[in-house]
């Protein structure tokens, strides 16, 4: 367990190491940890977990990030939502999982990719149809005949 600011750590991280999602300081930043999905949401509330506190925190790793920053002007200013993971002793590093807010639905863009990443982070395989609810799946198993 480390003590630091993990949040002004993940800004400066995506800044320097994301190309085109620097903050631009007149807007809002936010970082979270991703402890899990859940997939019965639609937005942004479906990754679950702690958002992390401005200023020195208890950080253990591994762990995943989504981290939002903002840029661009006023007007035409443009929301970047990226993942960070952290591996065992602390390290940042980039992943390829990240959109924008330009277009509506961008939790759901990235929804799938970031479960992958928390399977392949605790050792396990992904099944195909994590991406859907149960009732979702109940609901094609009817339509097949394969329950009543």
């Amino acid at each position: 367990m480390a003590i630091r600011n993990l949040a002004q750590e993940l800004e400066t991280f995506v800044d320097q190491n994301v190309e085109g999602a620097e903050h631009d300081s007149r807007f809002r930043f936010w970082a979270k940890r991703i402890d899990g999905v859940d997939t019965s949401q639609t937005n942004g509330y479906m990754f679950t977990g702690d958002f992390v506190r401005d200023g020195t925190v208890d950080v253990s790793g591994p762990g995943l990030y989504l981290v939002h920053s903002v840029n661009g002007s006023r007007k035409y200013a443009t929301e970047h939502y990226t993942v960070v993971r952290m591996d065992a002793d602390g390290t940042l590093y980039t992943t390829d999982v990240g959109t924008t807010g330009r277009e509506s639905g961008w939790a759901l863009r990235i929804r799938d990719d970031v479960v992958a990443l928390l399977a392949e982070m605790s050792g396990q395989t992904v099944s195909p149809l994590a991406a859907f609810t149960d009732a979702q799946v109940m609901d094609e198993a009817r339509r097949r005949g394969l329950v009543s």
